[in-house]
């Protein structure tokens, strides 16, 4: 309709008609007001607008994409990468082969893979030599488990070799307590020569095995690995050993443990077994023969030096001890480590403590 050519009040009357038309129109929904399949707003035909999540997609007419659920909804939980095509190859939809290399980008895939460094396979049944445990090595059963070959991080050793006619859960506590606490002892009784012994932490254990591990005492070579169990459970019933003792001690709050606080830990000499001895918390003035007549006691062989050291004050004497041989020398430290001595000023004894030295005795 041409407007210039009507009068000015038929213009005015036709503006006034385009008007109401534009008004009965139905206006578009707002993107920002959540649309409800109903027709209009509400669920109902020019209803208020309706509060909450925005409908589905599916309500709409769409149809979501396979495998994605609805793109619609906010809610959603987003597909992780490399699952549509782990999927696709669990059912059989993929062709065989290697599978999608969604770790090394977390996509399906894309991308040139990461290198890999070729690693030289074992022979079957055996673990690699490297990280073989000494005990498992020697061809001892790996008492570690499935995997137990490989690093460790328990705090429970497996000690082989041990002569049963002599040993016992004192002795293996007078030499483990060089290297860390000792929390307890369990000699097995399905396996003759075979104890397992709890240390206070994996540091002791790394110690132990350092300087331990192949050490020979009373004519057999001792072997230590770890055990598969993170502690060593109470015995109430244990057995008798072949000396008599029992076969299980626990050693949980003895004072002769000699990391008990760092300031105590830092005072001990980590050294690996050799011939000579240094000998502390003795009785003050102690004479060389009365050191010899403590190993002949104990039933060990007296060193063949002593040598005591001038004390600074009267509360204890130390000194040297030295014998041929490393054997030997072992053997009168497992023997007569943390003996009690007599106090000769009191009731209470002193406990003769031993650690290995690299000093030898100068004449």
């Amino acid at each position: 309709m041409n407007l210039e050519k009507l009068p000015l009040k038929q213009n005015a009357c036709v503006f006034c008609v385009e008007k109401e038309s534009l008004k009965s129109q139905p206006l578009l929904p707002d993107p920002k007001i959540a649309h409800s399949p109903g027709g209009g707003f509400g669920g109902m035909p020019n209803g208020p607008p309706r509060r909450g999540p925005p409908a589905s997609a599916a309500s709409f007419g769409y149809e979501p994409f396979p495998g994605q659920g609805d793109p619609y909804d906010p809610y959603r939980r987003m597909p992780q990468p490399g699952a549509a095509a782990a999927e696709r190859y669990s059912s059989g939809s993929m062709p065989r082969g290697p599978r999608p290399q969604a770790d090394f980008y977390g996509a399906e895939g894309y991308g040139p893979p990461r290198q890999q460094v070729p690693r030289r396979a074992a022979p079957p049944g055996q673990h690699p030599a490297h990280l073989m445990q000494p005990a498992q090595a020697a061809g001892y059963e790996d008492n570690a488990g499935p995997g137990g070959a490989m690093l460790q991080q328990g705090c429970v050793l497996m000690v082989y070799g041990l002569n049963s006619e002599k040993f016992n859960c004192q002795k293996l506590f007078n030499l483990f307590t060089l290297y860390g606490n000792v929390v307890r002892v369990k000699f097995l009784k399905s396996k003759e020569g075979v104890a397992m012994i709890q240390l206070g932490d994996n540091a002791s254990c790394e110690r132990a095995i350092k300087n331990i591990n192949g050490c020979f005492v009373f004519g057999q070579k001792l072997l230590l690995g770890y055990s598969k169990q993170a502690f060593i459970q109470d015995v109430p019933n244990p057995v008798d050993l072949s000396d008599g003792t029992v076969s299980f001690m626990d050693y949980m709050g003895n004072r002769n443990n000699r990391f008990t606080t760092p300031e105590a830990a830092a005072k001990n000499r980590i050294q690996p077994p050799s011939k000579v001895l240094y000998f502390f918390n003795c009785p003050p003035g102690l004479k060389e023969e009365d050191l010899s007549q403590v190993f002949v006691d104990c039933g060990a062989r007296p060193p063949m030096k002593i040598k005591v050291f001038p004390s600074k004050t009267e509360r204890s004497s130390t000194g040297l001890l030295e014998w041929d041989n490393k054997n030997d020398c072992v053997e009168a430290l497992v023997i007569a480590n943390h003996t009690p001595i007599p106090n000769p000023n009191g009731k209470n004894p002193y406990i003769m403590k031993f650690c290995f030295s690299d000093s030898p005795i100068k004449d």
